[in-house]
């Protein structure tokens, strides 16, 4: 990026988060009218303000969990819940097997740590989870850019349509679990 002059567009942003940092854009999404879309990882609200489970943002929302959390009821509650309050803009699941660290650059830098220590089954389960998240993320974040207002067809419904169209270009398996 050193040679190329970029232009940031300070009154559209996305705000991203993992874990305690997914609570809190969640929080700051609510607060901050230049949000354009919101990247929830794994959020963990444990520590948040209550009030930001039941209070819609009305922005898009990506809310990906693990499927570790899946089996932790108070957190696994806590996720859900945010994602039906924002269900009319956004998106909420987790893919199989994901584990809480499958959303963070630990994978790519101790993929052979976490196999030993039992914390991820195999190489390969890293290699689909990096790959699963980095599409199904790039996939929303260039339908929310593109979208235009009054549109007939969702955000979530292009979202799935484009993300469950280069699965199968790319002949891989879906493992998004969608929370209905």
């Amino acid at each position: 990026f050193e040679d190329k002059e970029l232009s940031l567009n300070y009154d559209k942003l996305f705000f991203s988060g993992h874990s305690f940092g997914g609570a809190t854009m969640a929080e700051l999404a609510v607060q901050d009218k230049r949000a354009t879309g919101v990247l929830l990882l794994d959020p963990w609200f444990q520590a948040s303000n209550e009030n930001i489970l039941f209070t819609p943002i009305n922005k898009p929302v990506l809310s990906l969990r693990s499927d570790a959390f899946e089996k932790w009821r108070g957190i696994r509650w806590n996720i859900f819940q945010y994602g039906e309050v924002n269900k009319k803009k956004g998106l909420s699941g987790y893919f199989k097997n994901s584990v809480h660290n499958s959303s963070t650059d630990l994978l790519i830098l101790l993929p052979r740590e976490l196999v030993l220590i039992k914390k991820i089954k195999s190489m390969k389960t890293i290699q689909n989870e990096i790959q699963d998240h980095a599409l199904l993320t790039r996939v929303f974040l260039q339908t929310v850019l593109e979208y235009k207002e009054g549109e007939k067809v969702s955000i979530q419904a292009q979202v799935l349509e484009r993300f469950r169209a280069e699965l199968k270009e790319a002949q891989r398996e879906d493992s998004l679990m969608l929370d209905e």
